[in-house]
């Protein structure tokens, strides 16, 4: 197992315990931690044997899994990068729906920071004339990804702020590290 493949193996594996740990029931934590939150984000993916790209997305927090730290995330993100194989002309996009578990183990101020793991489905079509190229870079697959964030809150209320993660992504043909800043508010 490579290390790269090995620290993925890790993090859902820890993702793993915390989901089937039993957690006796609490109540509510109050304040600024709590609430569900929309997010936009812009990021810059360098990809594995393409070209870096542009990433776009967003997300929805859903609500919390077991404990009101451990939240439940769904997003979707779109790039689109050319591959960096001599003689190839053409390009691949990547369309991804994702499921994330994302731990907040504290708050400090306005500041919280973040981590966890997830799935995603990846839709990739292509425009290569090579069918040998064209198979590797289309259909669809699943991969697992592992990130670390901050959200800082830009208002006394919280109700809106700034993030920036920063995320592994591995699938099929297509792992890439994504460096994201965004935008979010509260519900």
């Amino acid at each position: 197992m490579t290390g790269s493949h090995r620290g993925v193996g890790l993090s859902l594996l820890g993702m793993m315990v915390l989901l089937f740990t039993p957690v006796p029931a609490s109540p509510q934590e109050s304040g600024r931690l709590e609430g569900n939150s929309v997010g936009l984000f812009a990021g810059f993916a360098d990809i594995a044997k393409a070209k870096s790209a542009l990433e776009l997305g967003g997300y929805l927090d859903v609500g919390s899994y077991r404990t009101p730290r451990l939240r439940l995330v769904l997003g979707v993100d779109y790039l689109s990068s050319e591959t960096e194989r001599k003689r190839l002309d053409g390009s691949f996009s990547d369309l991804t729906f994702s499921g994330d578990l994302r731990l907040r183990p504290l708050r400090v101020k306005s500041v919280v920071p973040y981590g966890g793991a997830g799935l995603g489905i990846h839709f990739r079509s292509n425009d290569y004339d090579d069918p040998l190229i064209a198979d590797i870079y289309d259909g669809i697959v699943v991969g697992v990804q592992v990130f670390g964030g901050v959200k800082v809150d830009a208002s006394d209320t919280g109700r809106w702020g700034l993030s920036a993660e920063l995320r592994r992504v591995q699938a099929q043909n297509l792992d890439r590290t994504s460096l994201r800043v965004g935008v979010f508010v509260r519900r």
